[in-house]
């Protein structure tokens, strides 16, 4: 089954249209690009065709992404703590979901270190 979703995930990356330079050695150099071909395949139901598909919102699934909560594009800048959602001090922090439960997977918790 991953085979099939990478597969799917790469006839999304058309080189026609990515930017390609010689700095790049042939790879993409449009960051987070992959987020878009992502989506695509999850909201256009072409992913439901071949998985059980479940979408969950930020904070209440198996995976918490945490990397749109901070950064320096985001309109809104607060720390973990101030988004109630960090439970001690590294290294033995918990990030939590929205209900308060340990978040199984965090995903981008580097945008915070």
């Amino acid at each position: 089954m991953l085979a099939l979703q990478s597969h799917l995930m790469t006839q999304q990356i058309i080189p026609s249209v990515r930017k390609m330079s010689e700095e790049s050695q042939g790879s993409c150099v449009s960051p987070g690009m992959d987020q878009g071909f992502h989506n695509w395949l999850v909201y256009s139901g072409e992913l439901q065709r071949y998985f059980d598909v479940m979408i969950y919102q930020q904070g209440e699934g198996p995976v918490n992404t945490v990397g749109s909560l901070y950064g320096g594009a985001k309109r809104v800048r607060l720390s973990l703590e101030e988004w109630g959602i960090l439970k001690g001090k590294v290294p033995n922090a918990e990030i939590l979901n929205w209900n308060g439960d340990p978040s199984p997977a965090v995903h981008q918790l580097d945008r915070f270190l």
